[in-house]
C-alpha cells in the first residue's frame, strides 16, 4: 500500500536556518472560524493575524480570544503585506467572491466547503488559481483521514475485486435552531442548498474520491420537516465511470442523527467507513492499516468537529507553497464536487438524468 499523504513532511532545520512564519487572516467569526484558529494555533510556523467580520461581540470575542486584530474590512485584510493566507469562514454564498479577491491580492487561500454555490463561480475560481498562481485550499479535510486513504488506497489496487456499488449514507439531524440562528442556513441564495450542499458534501465528495469520478446521476429531493427554502432529505442514484453504481441518501431532519457511512462493495469483498473509519472489512484481502479515528461526532452537533483534518490540510498548503508537496484538494477538485452536487440537484428539479462533464484531470 502506498503511504497516505495524510503525514506530512515536514524539513529539518538545523542552528541557524530560519522557518517563515505564515500568517493567516480569518474570514467569518463563526463555529468554523474557531476550528481554523485552533488548527492553525497548533502550526509551530504559523500565526492568526487577525480577523474580519462584521463588528459585533463574536468578532471582538474571537480577537480577544486568539490575541488578533480586527480588520474593518475585508479590502483591509487584503491590503496588509503581513497576511500571507486567507481563511474563508463565511456564509457559503459569498466563498467564491471573496476566494477571488484574495487570490488577486496575492494571498494564498484556504476556502471551506462548498467552493462556490453556483457552477459558474466555482469555475471562475480555478480560472483564478491558474491566473494568479497562488495555492487555492478548499476544505475537504476527511481526505487527510487516515481511514479515508487506505480505503481508497485498497480499492485503487482491487482489494476488493471490480467494484460494483459505492454508497453514501448520511442520516443527520439538525434543530430548526440551527437554521434560525445562523440566518443564511436554509436558503439557495446563501446556503446553496440544504443536506447535501452543506452536510452530505463531504461525504459525496469521499465517496467520489474514493470510487472515481461520477459520470451520470438521478435524483430527488423534499423538504419534510424544517421550514426551510432548501432539501432536508434527497436520495439519489449515481453510475460512476468504472461502471459501477452507487447511492445516496442525505437528510437533516432524522433524530437523533447517525453517523456518516460509506459503503462500498465488490467482487472479491465490501467495506464500510463509518466518518473517518474502517468499521468492517470483508475480503480475503488483510484489513488495511487506517491509522487513529478522530472521533468526528457531527451527527447532531455541527460543533462537534476534530482539528486533526483542518490541520493536516493546512500543513499540505504550506508544504505545496514550499514546493514539498502537492496540493492535495485545489480549487479544481473543489469545484468538481460542486459540479456534482449541483448536478443531483438538476436532476431533482428536472426529474430527469443528468451527465456530467469530466475535466481532463478525470480521464
Amino acid at each position: 500500500m502506498h503511504p497516505p499523504p495524510t503525514i506530512v513532511k515536514w524539513l529539518f532545520y538545523s542552528k541557524g536556518d530560519t522557518m517563515k512564519t505564515y500568517k493567516f487572516g480569518i474570514m467569518g467569526s463563526g463555529m468554523i472560524a474557531h476550528i481554523h484558529a485552533k488548527a492553525i494555533q497548533k502550526i509551530p510556523n504559523a500565526a492568526i493575524a487577525g480577523i474580519y467580520g462584521p463588528v459585533t461581540e463574536s468578532v471582538q470575542e474571537f480577537a480577544a480570544k486568539y490575541q488578533c486584530r480586527v480588520y474593518l474590512s475585508s479590502e483591509e485584510m487584503l491590503a496588509d503585506e503581513e497576511v500571507d493566507v486567507v481563511n474563508i469562514c463565511t456564509p457559503s454564498g459569498v466563498h467564491a467572491e471573496l476566494a477571488i479577491a484574495a487570490a488577486r491580492a496575492n494571498k494564498h487561500v484556504i476556502v471551506e466547503k462548498p467552493l462556490a454555490v453556483n457552477k459558474e463561480d466555482a469555475q471562475a475560481v480555478v480560472r483564478v488559481q491558474k491566473e494568479t498562481g497562488v495555492k487555492i485550499c478548499v476544505i475537504s479535510q476527511l481526505r487527510f483521514s487516515p481511514g479515508v486513504q487506505a480505503l481508497r488506497d485498497a480499492v485503487r489496487h482491487g482489494k476488493l475485486g471490480r467494484m460494483i456499488m459505492g454508497s453514501l449514507s448520511m442520516l443527520y439531524y439538525r434543530s430548526e435552531e440551527y437554521y434560525q440562528n445562523g440566518g443564511w442556513r436554509g436558503r439557495w441564495s446563501s446556503d446553496g442548498g440544504g443536506a447535501l450542499m452543506n452536510q452530505g458534501i463531504h461525504g459525496l465528495d469521499l465517496l467520489s474520491y474514493i470510487c472515481g469520478p461520477v459520470v451520470s446521476v438521478r435524483a430527488f429531493y423534499k423538504t419534510l420537516f424544517h421550514d426551510i427554502e432548501v432539501e432536508d432529505t434527497l436520495c439519489a442514484i449515481l453510475e460512476f465511470k468504472n461502471g459501477a453504481l452507487g447511492t445516496v441518501e442525505a437528510s437533516t431532519a432524522i433524530k437523533p442523527g447517525s453517523p456518516r457511512k460509506i459503503h462500498i462493495g465488490g467482487t472479491q469483498g465490501s467495506a464500510v467507513l463509518t466518518e473517518d473509519a474502517i468499521t468492517e472489512w470483508r475480503a480475503d484481502e488483510p484489513v488495511p492499516e487506517s491509522g487513529e479515528h478522530w472521533q468526528i461526532g457531527a451527527a447532531n452537533d455541527p460543533s462537534a468537529l476534530d482539528v486533526t483534518g483542518h490541520l493536516l490540510q493546512f500543513k499540505n498548503l504550506l508544504a505545496s507553497i514550499e514546493g514539498r508537496e502537492e496540493l492535495l484538494v485545489d480549487a479544481a477538485a473543489g469545484c468538481s464536487t460542486v459540479e456534482l452536487v449541483l448536478a443531483i440537484y438538476e436532476s431533482a428539479r428536472s426529474g430527469k438524468t443528468v451527465n456530467l462533464e469530466m475535466s481532463e484531470k478525470d480521464i
